[in-house]
């Protein structure tokens, strides 16, 4: 997530509620929170497991979900495991891969976008598989 500078204090009030991450200078006018440990991203998997978004970026975090839980076992290290995390990037909006990985990868089909039924308000999401 990235801010303008006179807005650091919302970043800093993010890093003290998950309990890590960090503010980098993107450049004059702006500043990216982010988080690089998974001990840190699994205090961001929570919050989002009992608050879900109702809207289609419900998606995008399921498909992010599933890749950190890859890493987070150690499912990435081999060449068939890593294509499976590159199936998943195909499928992020507004993402899906760079030129580079295309190419390094021309084989990748994407993995099957999770559908998702938020019509329960009171914080459970189905997830449905096609």
């Amino acid at each position: 997530m990235s801010m303008l500078k006179k807005d650091r204090s919302t970043l800093e009030e993010l890093i003290n509620y998950f309990g890590g991450g960090g503010i980098r200078n993107l450049d004059h006018n702006n500043l990216r929170f982010y988080i690089e440990s998974l001990k840190d991203l699994t205090a961001v998997i929570n919050h989002f497991d009992k608050y879900p978004l109702f809207t289609k970026k419900q998606e995008d975090y399921l498909l992010f979900k599933q890749v950190f839980y890859l890493f987070k076992n150690k499912n990435h290290l081999t060449m068939e495991e890593l294509k499976q995390v590159i199936a998943i990037k195909a499928l992020l909006r507004n993402k899906g891969l760079s030129d580079s990985l295309l190419e390094a990868f021309p084989d990748i089909t994407p993995a099957t976008i999770p559908v998702t039924d938020t019509t329960c308000f009171n914080g459970d999401v189905n997830i449905i598989y096609p």
